[in-house]
């Protein structure tokens, strides 16, 4: 807060010793057409010449275009905007020439209080409970008036989630872990399962045969490598999982012991 009050305190110094300054406001959500609309570039609805492939290294359309995508990212709360606001922020996103839009941390866990703003319902038991219904209402509509305006989505799956049962034993969001763990691994395709096949009522498609879902990522920023150090620290349920897996990888990959000192040195 601090950092911004100074920003904008400087940014009135300037204004002040150049006169010739003026006010120029970006409206986020509006009604108004901007000087330039570049929504007539998007295809509607999103995926309306069938699903975008691979070929090469390009994308392509269901009738073999290449298809180039402009997008942004939506994260955590911004994925669950308000009813009125779904059709404006789609609008407003196509304008701006956007064509695809990143949904990032749709399992986040910072709002255990407010059922509308995460998938993952503050019980954190999916078995039991299943996805938030409330956040799924919002998400349907969002996704729909993307579609509607020739938006595509990436929709991202493990991201913020933590499992329940390891406390704060391991890295944040689990990552590294959920690679291996078998409980980590289940709890992610159930949380697949529920989402992909779950049905939006304003597109009448279930989110896995919408082809305005053009990209799906299963987790983000996930690597036993990230932080390799909190192995050492890890509970012993957890190294046990991982030790015989690391063993077996080693004999196939070397030929004896010295191999691998010879290869990777004797640093941890």
């Amino acid at each position: 807060m601090l950092r911004t009050l100074l920003m904008l305190a400087a940014a009135a110094a300037a204004r002040a010793a150049s006169p010739d300054w003026f006010p120029f406001p970006i409206p986020v959500i509006t009604e108004k057409a901007p000087a330039f609309d570049l929504s007539g570039l998007n295809e509607k609805p999103a995926g309306a010449s069938g699903r975008l492939k691979v070929q090469g290294d390009h994308f392509i359309d269901g009738k073999g275009r290449p298809v180039r995508l402009f997008g942004t990212n939506l994260t955590a709360e911004a994925n669950f905007p308000d009813e009125a606001d779904a059709p404006l922020i789609a609008r407003r996103l196509a304008q701006l020439g956007v064509n695809v839009v990143r949904m990032h941390f749709l399992d986040n866990q910072w709002h255990a209080a407010d059922r509308s703003r995460s998938l993952i319902p503050p019980s954190n038991d999916l078995t039991k409970d299943g996805l938030n219904e409330e956040a799924l209402v919002r998400l349907d509509r969002l996704i729909a008036a993307l579609s509607a305006e020739g938006i595509f989505v990436n929709l991202n799956l493990h991201v913020g989630r933590e499992y329940s049962g390891y406390g704060k034993s391991l890295p944040g969001m689990h990552k590294g872990a959920d690679n291996f763990m078998p409980d980590m691994i289940r709890e992610l395709k159930l949380y697949a399962k529920l989402l992909l096949a779950h049905h939006n009522p304003h597109t009448g498609l279930t989110y896995r045969d919408d082809p305005a879902i053009a990209i799906l990522e299963i987790s983000n920023e996930d690597s036993l490598l990230l932080g390799p150090w909190w192995i050492s620290r890890a509970p012993e349920n957890v190294r046990e999982v991982l030790r015989p897996k690391f063993l077996a990888w080693l004999k196939a990959k070397y030929r004896d012991d010295r191999a691998p000192v010879d290869a990777w040195g004797t640093d941890e």
